[in-house]
């Protein structure tokens, strides 16, 4: 499954009977947490890589400000 919206047609798929199963239940709860987990990571990867290329473009302009004022 890969996406929120895949694992709820999923859930929506099935029967009453096999959304009371266990297996089923663990199933949806551990797929849940996973895709949350990797959307987690993506968008804090995502925000470091902004961070850094933001912070060295600042030291970039940082540099020039110094050059410029020698």
């Amino acid at each position: 499954m890969n996406s929120l919206t895949d694992i709820l047609n999923w859930w929506m798929s099935l029967n009453n009977t096999e959304k009371k199963s266990l297996e089923y239940i663990e199933t949806l709860v551990i797929s849940v947490e996973r895709t949350i987990n990797e959307e987690f990571r993506k968008w804090s990867s995502d925000s470091v890589k902004q961070f850094n290329k933001n912070d060295s473009e600042n030291d970039e302009l940082i540099e020039v400000k110094e050059e410029n004022n020698k």
